[in-house]
């Protein structure tokens, strides 16, 4: 099976697009978007960005966004084991003070980090994305058929307004503009997360 970096640059070469057009499509720098097809995933910023950027720029290229996801994990998970050092087991003893001292404070902050990080896993199977729609605000009166929907959510939620996919951008910003046709309509803005929890906005417009 080809591996995720192989796919993505086959993909962007058939629709003829050069890694400076993508770069300014998606806002991705472009030393990041060559990391990711040279299958070089150490050199993103972080596990959360690298998952980010190859999820952006699959949609943008028009994969499908589970397969890109499954491609990612397979691959970059491989790819860390290849450097996965091997330590020594240490014998440690018990020191008076121990919740008192540099390794102490380390540990408990480490705990609480993955307490908050838990929380927030279990809570996503629960609850949908949070969703907030800046532009329109309810009732309000259009002289265009044309109206642009904008707001904020999760930088990893699947969006659609009105029943059409939107991009949304790494820090969870979308933009889409809209035909709506005259009179009083309403413009249905679903955020999902992957658990399939769903959050719904529904906004009524009025177009004169």
């Amino acid at each position: 099976m080809k591996k995720l970096s192989e796919l993505l640059r086959e993909k962007r070469l058939e629709h003829g697009y050069t890694l400076d057009h993508v770069e300014k499509a998606i806002k991705i720098k472009k030393e990041f978007l060559k990391a990711i097809e040279e299958d070089r995933y150490a050199d993103l910023p972080s596990d959360s960005y690298a998952s980010g950027f190859v999820k952006n720029y699959g949609i943008y290229l028009g994969l499908p966004e589970q397969k890109v996801l499954a491609l990612f994990r397979r691959d970059y998970k491989a790819r860390k084991s290849e450097y996965m050092p091997t330590f020594r087991k240490k014998t440690y003893t018990k020191t008076k003070g121990f919740f008192f001292s540099l390794r102490g404070g380390i540990f408990i902050a480490a705990v609480v980090i993955i307490v908050i990080y838990l929380g927030f896993q279990v809570s996503s199977i629960f609850i949908g994305p949070e969703l907030t729609v800046s532009h329109p605000t309810n009732e309000q009166k259009f002289e265009k058929n044309v109206i642009e929907v904008s707001g904020k959510t999760d930088p990893y939620a699947l969006l659609e307004i009105n029943g059409e996919a939107t991009y949304v951008g790494l820090d969870g910003s979308f933009k889409k503009s809209v035909y709506i046709f005259q009179g009083k309509q309403q413009i249905k803005i679903v955020a999902k997360n992957r658990f399939g929890k769903e959050t719904v906005e529904q906004i009524t417009v009025q177009v004169k």
